[in-house]
Order: C-alpha cells, then structure tokens, then sequence
C-alpha cells in the first residue's frame, strides 16, 4: 500500500509516462498504466509479449487483452515469452473499463 495518495499519483503518472512507447494513443495509455497499476508492470509486459507473438495490435489495449484466454492455462509458460506465470486478468480488465468510465463520464460532465 501506498504512505499516501500522492504516492500512488505518483506511481500512475510512471507508468503513464513508461506506456508512451507501448501504446497507439493517449487513451490507449491510460489503460495500459491502469492494468500496471492494478497487476503490476510485469504482467502487462507478459500481456504485450503474448500478444506480439499472437500477432496482436499490442498498441490497443482490447487488442492485447485477447490473449487472456491462454494466459490462463498453464502451457503458456512454454511460449517463452510469458515470465510470471499464468494470469486471469479478470480483475485487471474489470479495474481498467471501470475507471475508464468514470473517466469519460467525468470528462462528459466536464469537458475541457
């Protein structure tokens, strides 16, 4: 856990700033720092290798997220790109479109 919020401010704007060179556009961004943030950079990174190699747009997160499906099982450890194991990232997805809207009803409220 995080000493306080701007210490978990400060780790999101991090990964927002890492996924610059990862994602297709800011909003793609976003949503990769929020899986990061929620299951850590190392599974987002197994996400965007299983993707590449699935041949995946790993510039969108919905296009990455495709490959779930087979991190769950066991013999993904045998693509040789996946280094922490298997993943659900059911919770992960569900932490990402969930912030994502309140994001754009946010920004709907809003604008600019």
């Amino acid at each position: 856990w995080f000493e306080s919020s701007e210490d978990g401010l400060e780790q999101l704007r991090t990964l927002v700033r890492r996924d610059r060179k990862v994602a297709a556009d800011e909003d793609e961004r976003y949503k990769f720092a929020l899986a990061a943030y929620n299951a850590g950079m190392g599974r987002v990174d197994d996400i965007l290798n299983l993707a590449r190699l699935r041949d995946k747009d790993s510039g969108y997160w919905e296009d990455a997220v495709q490959v779930l499906p087979e991190m769950r099982e066991e013999s993904v450890m045998d693509t040789g790109v996946v280094k922490l194991g298997t993943f659900k990232g059911s919770e992960t997805t569900r932490y990402v479109n969930d912030v994502m809207a309140i994001y754009r009803e946010f920004c709907r409220i809003c604008p600019d």
